[in-house]
């Protein structure tokens, strides 16, 4: 009876439609606009964040240097990397 009652909460949830969860507990301001410090890159600013629903992997989001010479996408946990520009 348990496994069932587990089952139909599992099944309700999945069906639900799904919050954008962006970052929540930082110091920092993850908010398009802010300045933030990602590891030894410090004053990135956040361009926008991208929602990534029902894939189960963190929000992304897109950063770029001082300058806006440079642009990194972010993925918490996941790490950054450098997206060049054509």
């Amino acid at each position: 009876m348990l496994a069932y009652r587990v089952s139909i909460a599992y099944y309700a949830s999945i069906n639900q439609p799904m919050e954008c969860k962006m970052i929540t507990k930082s110091k920092q301001a993850w908010e398009v606009g802010q300045a933030v410090n990602v590891g030894f890159l410090k004053d990135l600013t956040v361009v926008a964040k991208v929602a990534t629903p029902r894939d189960f992997a963190p929000d992304a989001y897109v950063l770029a240097n001082k300058t806006a010479t440079q642009l990194y996408n972010f993925v918490p946990h996941n790490g950054i990397e450098k997206v060049s520009l054509l």
